[in-house]
């Protein structure tokens, strides 16, 4: 049974998916110390490794067009290994939510409003998309239009600022980095913005165009992908050697914008950028936490959990750590350990026992 009953259009499915990706750029600085100038390459080969993982997650999801990914685990695992599998989901997406909450406070705490605590943030952001979320999914995918229009904007115009700033040689000399930081950078990326696509998993069910949907998921991979490459470029440079050392490099770098004596202190756009798209991001997660319970404890309506769990997710984001620059230390360490089983294996295991065992039935196809 499907609990969301709203729909949203292909369109809106590529930019909301465009805009949840766009939603971890400014956690590029948890790669930067690793790769330093060559972050450019890891970004580049990140995204060569997401590409096929792609097709992998959306085709799981043109396979059982009417299902979300806790169904397809009870239909294709079976229903006890199958909960299993969906309750390492939950898990996953609730923990990522209060990361990503804590993440968005601490960046208004500590640059924008310092008199405030990082909790007073999370409990209005975790209520205003508990209110979103009460209207149904298609509320939030009609501002992804809005917000990864507003992130291109603020992305294109402060590079164009900053240009006359810009040093070229900032990025030599090419591949100055260990293989071991290398490959770390580059798996770091991949996990983080990209790999955690697998949420949408959770939104498919509510797409219209489901033909079309592993296209659309390109285009929406695509629009993120060359916002993090000139990011990336100017960042790098912009700052050069600083990069590496600072726990906000975007925001550090829009704050030299100075053009005659006019257009100073700039940085309140990245402010706004990242409030956009971080916000973006968490209702996503939010949504697909709301609706994965809601689905495995068998409940007729998700609505009923959103309360508990916006409490639980700001419980979570005051304890899982004290600041950013902790949070970049776990992560650099338990990254790969704690989601490579379900954003690289599981997925390609479900397809390839999905199709072993010939699912789903041709009634099923039929229906």
């Amino acid at each position: 049974m499907n609990l969301e009953k709203g729909r949203i259009t292909g369109r809106q499915f590529a930019f909301l998916l465009a805009g949840f990706i766009q939603g971890s750029i400014f956690l590029l600085s948890f790669v930067t110390n690793l790769t330093k100038h060559d972050t450019w390459l890891a970004l580049l080969a990140a995204v060569t490794l997401i590409i096929p993982y792609t097709a992998v997650y959306f085709t799981i999801s043109k396979k059982f067009p009417d299902k979300n990914i806790i169904q397809i685990n009870d239909e294709v695992f079976g229903r006890y290994l199958g909960k299993i599998i969906s309750l390492y989901y939950i898990i996953y997406f609730n923990i990522i939510l209060s990361l990503n909450l804590k993440d968005l406070g601490g960046f208004y705490s500590s640059y924008l409003i310092q008199d405030q605590p990082v909790d007073y943030f999370t409990v209005v952001f975790i209520a205003v998309l508990s209110y979103l979320l009460w209207k149904g999914i298609e509320n939030l995918a009609r501002l992804a239009y809005l917000f990864v229009g507003a992130a291109y904007f603020i992305i294109v115009s402060t590079t164009l600022m900053l240009m006359p700033q810009m040093q070229l040689s900032n990025f030599l000399p090419v591949f100055d980095v260990s293989v071991k930081d290398f490959v770390k950078g580059a798996h770091l990326i991949a996990s983080l913005p990209y790999a955690e696509m697998i949420t949408f998993l959770m939104i498919t069910p509510a797409v219209n165009d489901k033909k079309s949907l592993v296209k659309n998921a390109y285009l929406g991979l695509s629009l993120a992908s060359v916002s993090f490459f000139i990011v990336v470029f100017r960042d790098t440079a912009v700052l050069g050697n600083l990069e590496p050392i600072l726990a906000s490099p975007a925001f550090e770098a829009v704050r030299l914008i100075n053009i005659t004596g006019i257009f100073t202190r700039m940085d309140i756009l990245i402010g706004v950028g990242n409030t956009l798209l971080v916000f973006l991001k968490c209702g996503v997660f939010f949504y697909a936490s709301v609706l994965s319970v809601a689905q495995f404890c068998g409940l007729k309506d998700y609505k009923t959990v959103i309360f508990p769990l916006g409490v639980l997710s700001v419980v979570l984001a005051s304890a899982l750590y004290e600041s950013t620059i902790d949070n970049m230390v776990v992560t650099q360490i338990t990254e790969i350990l704690s989601t490579m089983m379900l954003q690289f294996i599981i997925p390609p295991v479900t397809l390839l026992v999905a199709k072993l065992r010939k699912l789903p039935g041709r009634e099923a196809v039929k229906n």
